[in-house]
Formats: structure tokens, C-alpha cells, sequence
């Protein structure tokens, strides 16, 4: 995926190069970095680049503009490049914001949301049977679309969530039992 994007009133080509779990390389420029996301919120990304700890803070300047900063430094975003980067994303791996999975299941085989967000689409109901993987909903977080799937297989005991809730980080989505 490549896109514009703006620093510090520059434009700058950015480039999503390769993905490894929650590890995303990318370039800037001719200069290439490694991301490894440690945590994310709809408003806040902690992160270690090539590296090195930092914070980036996320804030909507319109409708289809962000600012993503990080200390005294800001980029500008349009929307639609976390849309077309969560495809990337998606295409090339699940990782973090996309894979409830990856959290692990919690006792009693809870799968939690990831972040905040809003559930757009459920695929599962009581009763169905899942394989590890299994897509079991859509949760959209700052403009872009994640895939929650199930950690593991077994059988879906309780949905708690329909198509247009509102949910929290670690909020109970989706309850499975083992088989």
C-alpha cells in the first residue's frame, strides 16, 4: 500500500513494505522503519520504533483528515489511508487491531474486544461451531474495519454484542466452550 502523506507541511511518499504479527515494516521516503505495536486505542498508539519506545496520538481534524503526532512532530492523514492501510493490513496477516485471538482466550473462553469500537457485523450466533480463525464479527475502529476470529476452536456459548453496539476495550463480545 502506498500513499501522500503530510510532516511538517512536507509531503512525503509512505509505503507498507511487510507485516509479521503485531511487527509492521514500512518505508518513508528512501528510509525504511520497523513498528512493533505494543498496545492501540482509538486515540493512542504506543509503539517501538526501530527501537525506540514512543507514544502517537491520534486526533480528527474534519471529516476525512487526522493528525497522528508524536511529541512536537505531526502528520496529516486523510481518513481514507486508515481505511486503505486496514486492507493492507488484513491481506497480508491478522495482527493486533484485527485478531481478538492474539490476547488469548480469557478464563472461561471470553473473546474481548482489542479496542473500542463499534460492532458492524455479527457471523456467529449460540450454538455454532468455530475453528480457530473463524471470522465471528466486524468491529470498526477509527474508520477502519477489523476481523475479530476465534482464538480457538470450540462452540459459541453466548453473543453479547449485535450489529451497531458500542463496545469498550476488553468488553466481552463472544463466549466459546472448548471441544
Amino acid at each position: 500500500m502506498e500513499a501522500d502523506i503530510e510532516i511538517e507541511g512536507r509531503k512525503h511518499s509512505f509505503r507498507l513494505v511487510a507485516r509479521d504479527g503485531k511487527t509492521i515494516t514500512f518505508a518513508l521516503g528512501e528510509k525504511q522503519y520497523v513498528a512493533d505495536i505494543l498496545s492501540s486505542s482509538m486515540d493512542k498508539v504506543a509503539l517501538r520504533l526501530n527501537g525506540h519506545p514512543i507514544q502517537v496520538t491520534l486526533k480528527a481534524d474534519g471529516e476525512d483528515r487526522w493528525t497522528a503526532g508524536c511529541g512536537e512532530r505531526n502528520v496529516a492523514v486523510r481518513a481514507s489511508f486508515f481505511a486503505q492501510a486496514g486492507d493492507w493490513l488484513k491481506t497480508h496477516g491478522a495482527g493486533e487491531a484485527a485478531r481478538a485471538g492474539e490476547r488469548g482466550p480469557t478464563p472461561g473462553g471470553a473473546v474481548q474486544a482489542p479496542m473500542p469500537g463499534k460492532v458492524l457485523d455479527v457471523f456467529v450466533e449460540a450454538g455454532d461451531t468455530v475453528n480457530a480463525g473463524d471470522a465471528l464479527l466486524t468491529l470498526e475502529a477509527m474508520k477502519m474495519e477489523n476481523r475479530i476470529e476465534a482464538p480457538s476452536a470450540g462452540t459459541v456459548e453466548e453473543v453479547r454484542v449485535q450489529a451497531g453496539s458500542e463496545v469498550g476495550k476488553g468488553d466481552v463480545l463472544v463466549v466459546l466452550a472448548s471441544t
